[in-house]
């Protein structure tokens, strides 16, 4: 999603993982988005978040939560949808 939307969208990850965990787990999985570790705060009390990773929240260009679904495991799977139909409503 991150390469299909480039121009739309900005991927960002919030871990709970400590920092050397992250880096040591990018070794052999680059990833091409921002990582923020040991976002335990962030994660409890910003987001309010309790159950199952990964999850996305799309962010609209104000600054509110458009949705929040948990992962996906590719282009056809529903939760991917959501996203890609709210990604292309809000910046088209």
């Amino acid at each position: 999603m991150q390469d299909t939307y480039k121009e739309e969208l900005e991927v960002i990850s919030i871990c709970r993982d400590a920092e050397p965990e992250i880096i040591e787990f990018m070794m052999d999985h680059p990833i091409s988005y921002t990582v923020i570790p040991d976002a335990r705060k962030i994660i409890e009390h910003t987001f309010r978040m309790s159950w199952g990773y990964p999850k996305n929240i799309l962010i609209g260009p104000d600054g509110k939560v458009l949705a929040m679904t948990r992962g996906f495991l590719g282009v056809d799977d529903p939760n991917y949808k959501k996203i890609e139909h709210l990604i292309l409503k809000y910046t088209r």
